[in-house]
């Protein structure tokens, strides 16, 4: 709470009810100073009933319409969360220029409607008729260069490399 009260920029990708369970409230806080600025990264933006869904880039971005983004055919899942650094980017420069221009905000940005937007979408796909939703499957592109290592083999030697062992 002390950190936030000295800020003039919180960024949070929290939903609302998680913040609020904490006790703190981003339309408050922006109102009690002048310039202050919040930004809100979310999967789906802070109004109900898509401010309490969980999100991850993947998601996101097949809900603003990404995977419908294939020529002809059955949609095609895009498996490089996308949607994470465009709502990063975006959310990171409307801050910056309202903390620039000392115009305070409450910015919400989400991982959906970016990807929307970037898409050029004019309003968010409707839902898909699920009859017809049949995404095609996962494919190996080649073969793996190499196995992973076994899980905690390396841990000794990043530790010693950080001076932290």
């Amino acid at each position: 709470a002390a950190l936030i009260e000295r800020a003039d920029i919180v960024i949070d990708s929290s939903r609302p009810r998680a913040l609020a369970q904490l006790g703190v409230d981003a339309e408050r806080w922006v109102q009690l100073r002048p310039a202050r600025v919040w930004l809100s990264l979310t999967g789906y933006g802070r109004e109900a009933p898509n401010s309490d869904w969980v999100a991850f880039g993947d998601d996101a971005a097949a809900a603003a319409g990404l995977c419908w983004c294939v020529p002809q055919g059955a949609p095609l899942f895009v498996g490089d969360a996308i949607a994470d650094p465009l709502a990063g980017l975006h959310g990171a420069l409307a801050a910056l220029e309202c903390w620039r221009r000392g115009e305070g905000a409450l910015l919400d940005v989400s991982l959906r409607g970016v990807t929307a937007w970037a898409l050029g979408a004019r309003r968010l796909p409707a839902p898909a008729d699920p009859a017809r939703f049949v995404a095609a499957p996962p494919r190996l592109l080649g073969p793996a260069a190499s196995l992973a290592h076994p899980l905690g083999s390396d841990t000794a030697a990043v530790l010693a490399e950080h001076r932290l062992a």
